[in-house]
């Protein structure tokens, strides 16, 4: 089913809903699907709302109400009403910063409401970007100092970071990465054979050295990072991540291991404070990579340090709309939320407030990881921290109206345990085969704060994987 003909059954479906609950009926979106004519794969659900709504079909009315159907039932999400073109009587929507309205615009009350409000910045901007992909994006900076936009060429992968960092007024550098690249010198620096007392600054250096000096967001784009092995340029940079740790209250690394000139036998060091110099709170590294033929694949300790996005949904029939006039809101707290130094480190900062939220976690990612180690592709306790702070950030930003609890968890999976799924033989097809009921069961059941159900975007993409193993002998995520 392609996406044009799931628009119409919703149309069809949004009709249905109205003639049944009347004009001014306040509903979640998933009770449109209650009305549909014929059964529409749920990976096809969500973009048919911003459609919908576009049309005028739908509204929102900038509240939230009970989801209706599945798992999720009870469960607080997006409130609609029914749109102009159906005659919709009910409450006019709750004003957005950065749409007109009568009288002055409304600030944003939450981070959920930037969020919202800085997808339509984007799309004014000709950007097509979700409010889903957004939030996913933020919780990702939020939660690892390194996220990986992948897939195809022309998805947007560049733009994304540039954008964000501009409309959230963080320092913003873009770094090509070279073929050439076969150790550190391109990127952290080097002192030159011909003069031993000079030292020739990276790019990236130089923008770790700027966001040291600062208190706001500093992002830096490695784009195409996967055109020079990342091992290659990248391991020292890794291993200072990976040294992440408190002191005196505040957030430390290891010292960066630039190729310094060695310090003078008398006189003041010119280069004291670059031997020094460690990533801080507020800087965010953001890699792009064409995933085609070309592409040189990531490691296992790349995957490890990092949340990868993959960029592979795109809907030919979208087209960005220019926003309304109005006020456009100050989207600098979310920077501020993003770097605050505060932010837990590890699960053991947040352990104390998360506990039931963990261990639930724990629990599941101990079933899908015990499936995995038949083909010696499961995970460890890296995997599991990252996905446990980026569910914490989750509930503790209030974002679960625009990403789900399940939904999150799905995409959790396919951004830290499915990109590591790799090999040949009888063991790996049947350990996909598990893996795919496992992220297919429903499960009405609670455990602890997490409901358990179906993990359709990680399904899809395992079974995208055994179909390859199938056709080819071998798969690999990338090409799924």
């Amino acid at each position: 089913m392609d996406a044009a003909e799931a628009f119409e059954i919703a149309k069809d479906a949004v009709r249905g809903l109205v003639e049944d609950r009347g004009p001014d009926a306040l509903f979640p979106f998933d009770a449109i699907w209650r009305y549909a004519p014929r059964e529409v794969p749920s990976p096809q659900r969500p973009s048919t709302a911003s459609k919908l709504e576009s049309a005028g079909f739908i509204a929102t009315t900038g509240r939230t109400i009970a989801a209706e159907t599945g798992s999720r039932a009870g469960s607080p999400t997006r409130e609609y009403r029914p749109g102009e073109r159906l005659g919709g009587t009910g409450p006019a929507p709750e004003p957005v910063a950065g749409q007109a309205a009568s009288g002055p615009a409304a600030e944003p009350e939450d981070l959920a409401e930037l969020l919202r409000a800085l997808q339509k910045a984007l799309q004014s901007q000709g950007f097509i970007v979700s409010t889903e992909q957004l939030a996913n994006f933020y919780l990702a900076l939020k939660s690892s100092h390194l996220v990986i936009l992948a897939g195809r060429s022309g998805t947007g992968k560049s733009l994304l970071p540039r954008l964000f960092a501009e409309h959230l007024g963080a320092d913003h550098v873009s770094i090509p990465v070279q073929p050439q690249w076969s150790d550190n010198s391109g990127l952290l620096g080097y002192t030159p054979t011909l003069n031993p007392a000079e030292f020739v600054r990276g790019r990236l250096t130089g923008m770790i050295e700027a966001a040291a000096q600062k208190d706001g967001l500093s992002l830096a784009t490695l784009d195409e990072m996967n055109l020079a092995p990342v091992e290659h340029y990248f391991s020292d940079f890794l291993s200072v991540v990976e040294s992440r740790r408190r002191r005196d209250g505040g957030f430390a690394t290891d010292a960066l291991p630039l190729d310094l000139p060695a310090k003078p036998a008398s006189g003041p060091d010119p280069h004291a404070a670059l031997r020094k110099l460690e990533i801080p709170a507020n800087f965010r590294l953001v890699g792009t990579a064409n995933m085609d033929e070309t592409a040189i694949p990531f490691s296992a300790r790349v995957l490890d340090r990092a949340f990868t996005i993959e960029f592979d949904e795109v809907d030919l029939g979208a087209f960005a709309q220019a926003a309304a006039p109005g006020v456009t809101p100050d989207f600098r707290s979310l920077a501020k939320q993003i770097c605050d130094p505060a932010n837990p480190i590890g699960v053991g900062e947040a352990l104390g407030e998360a506990r039931p939220l963990f261990e639930a976690i724990g629990g599941l990612l101990t079933e899908l990881n015990q499936i995995l180690s038949d083909a010696d592709v499961g995970f460890a306790y890296r995997t599991r921290d990252a996905i446990c702070l980026f569910i914490y950030h989750l509930r503790r930003d209030g974002l679960e109206t625009l990403l789900p609890m399940d939904v999150a968890l799905d995409l959790c999976i396919l951004q830290k345990v499915l990109p590591r799924v790799h090999g040949q033989g009888g063991v790996l097809h049947a350990t996909l085969q598990r893996a795919i009921e496992w992220l297919e069961r429903e499960d009405e059941g609670q455990t602890g704060e997490v409901v358990k159900r179906r993990y359709t975007r990680s399904a899809a993409k395992a079974r995208g994987m055994l179909r390859r193993l199938e056709r080819d002998g071998a798969t690999e995520f990338w090409k799924g």
